[in-house]
């Protein structure tokens, strides 16, 4: 579980699918470990384009506070491009 976690937490905004997150791995320790996870709410699925994309808990949470401070400093609001260099 913690390795999969770990993969999840350092790729931040650019997390790994699932069968990424299984190589190297038993497929179906991965899959129990992506159900432990989020159902502790450690990761969180999204859909993007139709396709089942799941985040770190963290990795959100870090985006989060990033865009909550550059939108403090910039009351008039940020551009995409400024998001995008901000997030990465």
């Amino acid at each position: 579980v913690a390795s999969v976690e770990a993969a999840y937490r350092d790729a931040g905004l650019a997390p790994p699918d699932a069968r990424a997150a299984a190589a190297g791995r038993d497929p179906r320790r991965v899959a129990g470990a992506l159900r432990l996870l989020l159902r502790a709410g450690v990761l969180l699925r999204a859909v993007h384009a139709g396709r089942e994309v799941l985040f770190h808990r963290e990795a959100l949470d870090r985006a989060r506070a990033a865009l909550r401070a550059a939108l403090a400093a910039r009351p008039g609001g940020l551009t995409v491009s400024e998001c995008d260099a901000l997030l990465g």
